[in-house]
């Protein structure tokens, strides 16, 4: 079948056969559009000024009385702004990304969030953060006043 399609007739039979596919679904939808444009045609000249009119319905006549809707006739009360006094926003405290991979003889082996390994001891210090306390599966460091516990693969 390979070998029809890449010779000059195989490739001029799927040609037709494209070319007929195309010309059927140009036909069709030629018909469908056809009905619709007739049906549209119809049903507007069917419609009537009578029609249109709710039974019973008092028909709104639009008197100009001069007046602007866009202007108010109230008067305007003149109001001296005072300068508003914010409070300083409260910080939120974000704790460092960090990942306890492994203690070993009261070191404790820390990640940080790219990438980077630190190997710690109780009483050190890396990145602006204290190492409390070092037990067998966990670690309680100090961040900037806040407590962080870590605890192995957690």
């Amino acid at each position: 079948m390979k070998e029809l399609l890449e010779t000059t007739i195989g490739k001029i039979i799927l040609g037709l056969v494209v070319v007929t596919v195309w010309g059927i679904n140009f036909v069709s939808f030629s018909e469908i559009a056809g009905q619709n444009e007739q049906v549209a045609k119809t049903s507007i000249t069917e419609i009537s000024v009578e029609d249109l009119e709710l039974p019973g319905a008092k028909i709104y006549t639009y008197r100009a009385s001069g007046r602007d809707p866009f202007f108010s006739n109230t008067p305007v009360r003149e109001r001296r702004l005072e300068p508003t006094r914010r409070n300083a926003p409260e910080e939120v405290y974000r704790a460092p990304v960090l990942s306890l991979t492994g203690i070993m003889d009261g070191l404790a082996v820390i990640s940080g969030a790219t990438g980077e390994t630190y190997l710690v001891s109780k009483g050190e210090t890396f990145n602006g953060i204290s190492v409390l306390e070092v037990w067998q599966d966990s670690v309680l460091l100090q961040h900037q006043k806040n407590k962080i516990t870590l605890t192995i693969n957690n």
